[in-house]
């Protein structure tokens, strides 16, 4: 256990497998399992000190894991999808997502299994009204954006589909030369505007004000100079000094070159942007990088995919926010001396 920190205590360690995601609601925590057979577990928190097993679920494939979990009131929704090594994805016949009753949380009720295609959903976001899946779907090519309609949670609707050029080689498009890293990662809602993190393919803004016709408002790729892929991009929900901010995530790595496995990759750098500059582009350069900050190795926590590119967000977010209320952010080159304050692994 290594930690450094001026307000951060640590409570209590409990063995469970390693989570690819965690959520927290009130008195409950949800934990998505990197690996099968485990699935979800949902623990008692009520006192932090000794938290309590509350009941678990596995996964329903032998190839499958569900590492990401999210939770709206009392339903809980997790992904499906081939963890990596275990096989043709092709074959894989359980990519998709799960949607659960958990007003017992000791008893999951399962009320619709979603689904997709080939290695089935990866990340998500969720609210009282949509699913907004990564996934892959039969005719594209890499992960496209779905959005399903759960407010009947037994039967989840397509309601809308995003994607990039070269992606629907089904219709015609011509293929992107980057292929299936050419992909979505995962899209976060804020508004009526949502993030997209486009692995290989840069970062994108997509209007969903029409829930059936999202359109996009911008992209930035950054392929070349650098072919590092982004994993997530996220939208700071305030104004900072009169403008908005961005912040994405991109895994950096170990020969700056395109990853061949994911373990190759050593580090994170968390980027700060003018999200007006990526909504209506010039060049290249009207992408204002405010911050930069790179998450050295030990920062990357075996098992938690997650925590490596949350821990840069989170704490430079929080420290730039810290810096305007203390009025010591005067212009923005002020903002260029982002530095990691506290880590806990």
């Amino acid at each position: 256990m290594t930690h450094s920190s001026g307000n951060v205590r640590h409570l209590c360690r409990m063995e469970v497998p390693g989570g690819g995601q965690i959520v927290m609601k009130g008195t409950t925590a949800f934990v998505g399992h990197q690996h099968g057979p485990d699935g979800t577990t949902i623990l008692d928190i009520a006192d932090p000190r000794q938290p309590k097993v509350v009941s678990k679920l596995m996964v329903s494939h032998p190839m499958s894991h569900s590492h990401k979990v999210r939770v709206v009131g009392d339903l809980m929704v997790v992904n499906s999808e081939i963890e990596p090594g275990k096989g043709d994805r092709l074959a894989y016949p359980d990519g998709g997502f799960r949607i659960y009753d958990i007003k017992d949380r000791a008893n999951p009720r399962l009320l619709s299994f979603t689904k997709t295609y080939a290695r089935g959903v990866h990340r998500f976001d969720v609210d009282a009204s949509y699913a907004y899946m990564s996934t892959e779907m039969d005719g594209f090519t890499g992960n496209i954006l779905v959005i399903y309609d759960i407010r009947n949670p037994s039967k989840p609707v397509e309601v809308s589909r995003w994607w990039m050029p070269g992606q629907n080689v089904a219709a015609g498009e011509p293929p992107h030369p980057k292929g299936r890293d050419h992909s979505l990662h995962h899209a976060m809602r804020c508004g009526n505007e949502m993030y997209a993190g486009c692995w290989f393919s840069g970062i994108s803004i997509i209007d969903v004000s029409d829930i059936a016709k999202p359109k996009t408002l911008g992209h930035h790729e950054y392929d070349p100079p650098h072919a590092e892929p982004t994993h997530t991009f996220l939208k700071v929900p305030f104004r900072i000094d009169g403008k908005s901010i961005g912040a994405f995530a991109r895994m950096i790595c170990a020969n700056h070159s395109v990853l061949s496995a994911i373990d190759h990759c050593y580090a994170v750098a968390m980027y700060v942007c003018d999200i007006n500059a990526v909504v209506h582009p010039i060049d290249h350069s009207c992408l204002r990088v405010f911050a930069y900050m790179e998450c050295s190795d030990h920062l990357s926590l075996p098992c938690v995919d997650d925590a490596y590119s949350l821990i840069p967000i989170i704490h430079c977010i929080y420290l730039v926010c810290d810096w305007i209320d203390s009025n010591r952010a005067r212009n923005r080159a002020d903002w260029n001396g982002v530095h990691l304050a506290e880590f806990f692994v």
